[in-house]
């Protein structure tokens, strides 16, 4: 594994709107977007 997916979520306000991607190699990251819905990522969103 050298990429992990971090995204808040909490009861009273669902899932935050974005997604922090950290590569655990690098220490690179990526932040997307995703609106409050729940989405899968590609692993080529990794940084």
């Amino acid at each position: 594994m050298t990429c992990v997916v971090v995204r808040g979520h909490d009861q009273t306000h669902g899932y935050g709107g974005r997604v922090l991607l950290v590569n655990l190699d690098t220490a690179a990251t990526r932040t997307i977007d995703q609106g409050p819905d729940r989405q899968g990522v590609d692993e080529a969103d990794c940084p």
